[in-house]
Formats: structure tokens, sequence, C-alpha cells
């Protein structure tokens, strides 16, 4: 069975937050504050809350994110791997395969990097 379009896009957002090896406080409040206002079920929810107890790798097979979505997917990505305020090559090298499955050309993805940075 396929994997819910929405859990799988929770399950990048923790691969973002696991990248560097571990996930940090920040990381953990800002993906907690995106499954609070996810559309959910309570088995979904304990299944995304435990993506951040064990290192979860990028897995872009199993990504299904609408074509309208992608940008708004992306940006939450950069800002989990923003949460603890700095960028390190890991999480950098998820972000631009993130970046290539997602089919967001380079000077958007700087655009929405910029953004966040700024915010």
């Amino acid at each position: 069975m396929r994997e819910n379009p929405s859990l799988s896009v929770f399950r990048l957002w923790a691969a973002v937050a696991w990248a560097d090896g571990a996930v940090v406080e920040a990381e953990a409040q800002q993906y907690q504050s995106l499954l609070d206002y996810a559309g959910l079920g309570d088995a979904e929810r304990t299944t995304a809350r435990g993506f951040l107890e064990h290192k979860i790798e990028l897995d872009l097979g199993a990504l299904a994110v609408e074509p309208k979505a992608r940008e708004n997917v992306y940006e939450t990505a950069v800002r989990m791997a923003a949460a603890d305020h700095e960028y390190v090559l890991q999480e950098l090298l998820v972000l631009s395969r993130l970046q290539a499955a997602l089919n967001i050309d380079d000077q958007r993805a700087r655009e929405i990097e910029a953004s966040v940075g700024s915010a």
C-alpha cells in the first residue's frame, strides 16, 4: 500500500532534520508545529512523530508531491534545515537532492532560500 502523500512529506522533513545526524530541539519544535496544523489522523500523527525517534534517510522514490505544493514543501525543508541557525554540508546535499526531485530551478530555489534567511 502506498503511503499517504502528507505522511511522505513529513518523512522527508524528518530526513532534513536528521541530515546532520541529530534532531535538535528547534527542529523538533518546528516539526511538531507542522504536525499540529496537518490534517493527519491519529495513527498517521503517531507514525510521523516516530520519524524523529530514529534516523530517517531521504527517500525520494517514495515522495509524492503535487506540482502546486512543491515550492511550499521545499521552503519548509529549508526552514527545517535552518531551524538551528546553521547549515552543514549534509543538509545542503539533502536540500540539493530535494530541489532536483521537486523540479525547482536553481534561481527559484535561491529565492526561496533567501526568503527563509531573511524571515
